[in-house]
This record gives C-alpha cells, structure tokens and sequence, in this order.
C-alpha cells in the first residue's frame, strides 16, 4: 500500500503487499505482542503476503539486528481477530485499535525461545509506538496474543520483560538506536536474497552497469557510508542495496 507509516526505528521495509484492510476510525491504544513460531524471518512474513492462505499479518517483524516495517500503521493488520467460533477477543476489535509486533524465535518447539536482542529491540519499538500516540506504558495497554484471543503466542517471550525495559528506553536515547545489520559493519561474505542486483563502476550510476547479481549469488564486499547512503564495494564495481536484499554470510579478513 501507498504511503505506508513507519517507526524511524525501522531497518527496512518489506517490499511485499501484506494483509490489511481500514481500521474503520478508531484509535490506537494497544500494542499486541507475538512470537513468529519459527526461527526463519522469511517464512514467517510469506505467510503475511495479501492473498495467501493463512489470513494473518503484522505491523512489523523484529530480529536481534533488524525492525522490519511489513504494514504501515494508518492500516489494520490481521494479526489478533481470532479464528472464530468460540475464540472470541477479550477485547473489542483488537485488530482496528491495535499494532502488531512479531519477533523472531531463537528456538523451535516446546520451548520457542526469543533472543535478548530481540527483545531489546522489541521494547525500543514499544517505547516509540508507545511515545507517538501516548498509549501508556503498562501491562494494560500492552500485551502478549494469549491475552487477546485463545493462542500460545507469544511463545517463550516475556511481555513483562519488554515493558519493563520499555519503560528504561523511554527515558533514555537508546530508544532511537536499534541494532544495525551485522554486514553494515564488516567486510564479509553476501548473498542476493532478491531476484536480482545491479552494480554500477561508480556510485552516481550514470557509469555502465558493471555487473548484474542474481538471487543466490554470492561476492564479497566492504560496506561503506557514501553520504546518508549505505553502498557495497566490491572488486567489480558498486551497489547500494535494501537491507532485506542481502544477506551477510561470514566475515572476511
């Protein structure tokens, strides 16, 4: 969808359409909690794609380097209606009034854990949403799935934890710094991750195309700041890319 908004916390944005539909006038006042129940980012948002099967989606997915932005506020995502029948929401519709927070699992089954840094950014996240529409900062306004409609999400998640270090990040700047993506910061292994990535011989890309990247090739690069852009120097030529594009692999010497 058009015009999309986002936290400035945010590392990326999913370029995929998502699920979502008019949150019919009503204000934001919850914030709700779940856990991917997987530990594959990807598989998790596929399954948000407008027009598949599952029927669910979130406003954002997080990760120990990364707060994805997958449906932008002003919408409703399909994240706590409930499935039916006798799984009605505790409270009035959950969806229209709220956003939705996914964090990656750092384990499978029983246990589904989550990683602290994704907690961590989790509750950065929390603080900003929470700041933006003065949604207070409690147990109340903010919850986990099982609180809403009949679910074992959030899984292994602590909601209690996230307030508790939201409350900390909202006093504090750290509430504006999440973590970075590992290949913003070494020079390293990448792979494509999208159909494909064109570089250029020079950064202002009047130059011809270099070299053409295909989903699933790798090369290695050194990241580097040219300005507010984040480009990838390689043996070949330059190329500035969508963090979600590429994936690191390994650091180099």
């Amino acid at each position: 969808m058009a015009g999309e908004v986002y936290s400035k916390l945010i590392t990326s944005k999913n370029p995929k359409v998502m699920n979502a539909s008019s949150r019919n006038g009503l204000r934001i006042d919850r914030i709700i909690i779940h856990h991917n129940a997987t530990t594959d980012k990807n598989t998790a948002m596929n399954t948000w794609i407008q027009g598949g099967p599952a029927n669910t989606s979130a406003h954002y997915e997080v990760t120990p380097t990364e707060i994805i932005g997958c449906v932008g506020e002003q919408y409703a995502a399909w994240h706590a209606g409930g499935t039916g029948g006798s799984d009605v929401p505790k409270i009035a519709s959950p969806n229209q009034r709220s956003i939705g927070i996914e964090n990656l699992n750092s384990t499978g089954a029983p246990h589904w854990k989550v990683d602290p840094k994704t907690v961590a950014n989790c509750a950065r996240l929390v603080a900003d949403i929470c700041k933006r529409y003065h949604i207070p900062l409690d147990r109340k306004h903010v919850l986990g799935h099982n609180e809403v409609t009949s679910t074992a999400c959030p899984g292994g998640l602590d909601v209690d934890e996230v307030v508790r270090l939201a409350k900390k990040y909202g006093t504090s700047k750290s509430a504006v710094k999440p973590a970075k993506p590992t290949y913003y910061k070494t020079k390293g292994l990448y792979e494509v991750t999208a159909p494909q990535i064109n570089g250029y011989r020079d950064i202002g890309f009047k130059q011809k195309r270099a070299v053409r990247f295909l989903k699933g090739s790798r090369f290695y690069a050194t990241p580097e700041k040219y300005g507010k852009i984040t480009r990838f120097k390689t043996s070949m030529g330059y190329f500035t890319s969508n963090k979600a594009y590429v994936k690191f692999i390994k650091a180099v010497d």
